[in-house]
């Protein structure tokens, strides 16, 4: 594979990722709530949940988002199938008679051990975020609050099905090991948005009974692409010793011309000329819409509703298609015994695998993550006398409409806890998040506010920190700042 190539994966893997799809974690206030913020978020943070929250009562008119001080940051990596203390059985060795460290000799009680691993399948997944710009201004009941964002977003993903720890623990005669389940997801966005709400109607003009709306509208700028379409395969051996295989893989690819890249499949003469800056050319375009509802029927009960991330992103810029196929079949061992038919049946075998019509394509298009987000708050804050902090329990339920990037047909649900003794003392969140194809996790944060800035981070995964270390298998934090007026 060329040096530009593994250059656009190790970026896509490695960059940043705003709050979309049903996954619903794009910043500290999200992360510390474990996404439970549908019904809670406001100022800048209901920018990334729902747009009916700018309505929502803010101390602030004004609130902003900066890289200075500091960027705001989410960090997060893992695998559902591996932890530290398998990793360390099955390849940190153990000791030999002589004191040195030697592979272990797996037993059946091994293998059938590293099977299990995959039960629930194999899922790969990192990220990094960063909240490029993010302003919040509400003018009043009547003319409303908007607001303004700029994310990053890239995202990468693996798939693979637990059938490659079958085929990994041995041949079993007269089986197909199917691998078409198998799926590789990455892609490189920036989301610029407007956001507006406003109040439909009081209740008995009263501020603690209402009901608002809001919208965003989204311009999708797309970077990088690499996604799969339609591939499959499989292979089988029978009783005596013969090989079917067979496979197909067929993968879409889009890249900003400013990163230099080339594909695969073109000329080693052919050279394109660097040029990386904050603002490249994009390689596909598009519009996105989000609609909500928030509704305050009594001082401590908030319901909130979103649909998110509705439209299309057409990918223009250094199209190609992957496209590779083949099938070989082996009968029998007798084959490669007999020198003279040996390397003829390699060399066949190999060029009927490797079938390569990888060209480039017209523009396709791409869905974003369209998904639902529902959301439930019991707010006690105003209700309780003599207190002046801050006492929320919110509850969250997130289900994308399709399986793009960050997104999820499986319902996803969320729960968070958000507490401050008094002003001026430090915020304490808790939340906890299952379902969806993201891994299930207890998250937890701090926020101190003083004045005009903020700063606040949250953890996601924190059960690994309250366990045993060696069990951990992911990892996640976030970081930020807002300044407040």
């Amino acid at each position: 594979m060329k040096i530009n190539t593994i250059f656009v994966l190790l970026l896509a893997y490695c960059r940043i990722f705003a709050q979309f799809g049903s996954f619903g974690l794009n910043d500290p206030y999200s992360v510390s709530l474990a996404g439970s913020v549908t019904p809670i978020a406001f100022g800048v943070y209901a920018l990334n949940s729902n747009p009916a929250n700018l309505s929502l009562f803010n101390k602030y008119n004004l609130e902003i988002i900066t890289p200075l001080p500091f960027p705001n940051l989410f960090i997060r990596a893992g695998l559902n199938f591996f932890n530290i203390k398998e990793y360390n059985h099955f390849f940190g060795g153990v000791l030999n008679e002589q004191g040195i460290y030697v592979a272990r000799l797996l037993t059946n009680k091994d293998k059938k051990r590293f099977v299990k691993l995959f039960d629930d399948d194999a899922k790969i997944k990192a990220n990094v975020s960063s909240n490029i710009f993010s302003f919040y201004y509400n003018f009043n009941n009547y003319l409303g609050a908007f607001g303004l964002s700029a994310n990053e977003i890239v995202f990468a993903s693996f798939f693979i099905p637990k059938t490659i720890a079958n085929f990994i623990n041995g041949n079993e005669i007269n089986r197909i090991y199917d691998f078409s389940k198998a799926d590789f997801k990455s892609s490189w966005y920036r989301v610029y948005s407007f956001s507006y709400s406003n109040e439909i109607f009081q209740f008995l003009n009263r501020k603690d009974f209402f009901l608002s709306f809001g919208f965003s509208i989204k311009y999708y700028n797309g970077y990088f692409i690499l996604k799969n379409n339609n591939s499959s395969g499989y292979i089988s051996f029978g009783d005596m010793a013969q090989i079917d295989i067979n496979y197909k893989a067929e993968l879409s690819s889009s890249f900003s011309p400013n990163l230099g890249l080339k594909h695969l499949f073109e000329d080693d003469t052919v050279k394109y000329k660097q040029d990386i800056s904050p603002y490249l050319k994009p390689a596909g375009s598009g519009f996105g819409y989000d609609f909500g509802i928030y509704f305050k029927p009594l001082p401590f009960i908030g319901i909130s509703a979103a649909i998110k991330d509705l439209g299309k992103i057409k990918w223009h810029q250094k199209t190609a298609l992957y496209y590779s196929k083949g099938e070989a079949y082996f009968d029998g061992i007798q084959d490669l015994i007999n020198e003279n038919t040996r390397d003829d049946i390699i060399d066949s075998i190999l060029n009927s695998l490797v079938q390569d019509t990888s060209h480039w394509s017209s523009s396709f298009y791409t869905n974003t993550p369209t998904n639902l987000k529902l959301g439930l708050c019991f707010d006690f804050s105003n209700s309780l006398i003599n207190f002046d902090g801050i006492l929320r329990l919110s509850f969250d339920l997130s289900k994308g409409f399709n399986d793009e990037y960050l997104n999820s047909r499986k319902p996803r649900y969320s729960f968070g806890f958000e507490f401050q003794l008094e002003r001026h003392r430090p915020i304490i969140r808790i939340g906890y998040s299952y379902g969806g194809n993201d891994f299930n996790f207890w998250s937890a944060g701090l926020a101190y506010n003083y004045n005009f800035f903020e700063i606040a981070f949250g953890i996601s995964d924190i059960q690994y920190l309250v366990q045993n270390l060696r069990y951990l298998n992911r990892v996640g934090f976030a970081f930020g700042t807002k300044f407040t007026l």
